[in-house]
């Protein structure tokens, strides 16, 4: 099974590396539009910034083909700008998230006064324990 991680490398060199002929034909196919097969550029290639996905076919070549170390100054230099953007991409959003969350814990905790189902069983076994297990449908 794929981690999160392994897709994210999928959509940073994905595009690039199986853009070729054939997959024009079979997407012209698929969604009924035409393309000019002759045409040199990228399929996609126009529409994804530089700094966002690898372009060396090379490097991709040895990332999806294998047989490759990522270990070597080429390699290197290639994957450098495009992981620490989505990183950096990553973290912003999980402290976009965590200031969401800390911005609406005061109104769902004081005022609406959720109650977390989840938390009612552990809470309730170390209130109460002797009542707790003693209830025979616990």
């Amino acid at each position: 099974m794929m981690g999160k991680d392994t897709k994210v490398l999928l959509l940073v060199g994905g595009a690039q590396y199986h853009d070729q002929p054939e997959h024009r034909q079979i997407l012209s196919e698929f969604i009924g539009a035409k393309f000019d097969l002759t045409m040199t550029d990228d399929l996609f290639g126009n529409y994804l910034p530089t700094w966002l996905v690898v372009r060396d076919k090379e490097v991709l070549k040895g990332y999806f083909e294998g047989e490759s170390s990522l270990y070597t100054i080429k390699h290197l230099k290639a994957w450098l700008l495009p992981v620490l953007s989505w990183s950096a991409f990553i973290i912003m959003l999980w402290i976009v998230l965590l200031l969401i969350s800390v911005l609406l814990r005061k109104q769902w905790m004081e005022n609406e006064k959720l109650s977390y189902p989840i938390v009612r069983l552990p809470v309730a076994m170390t209130t109460e324990p002797s009542k707790f297990f003693k209830n025979k449908w616990m």
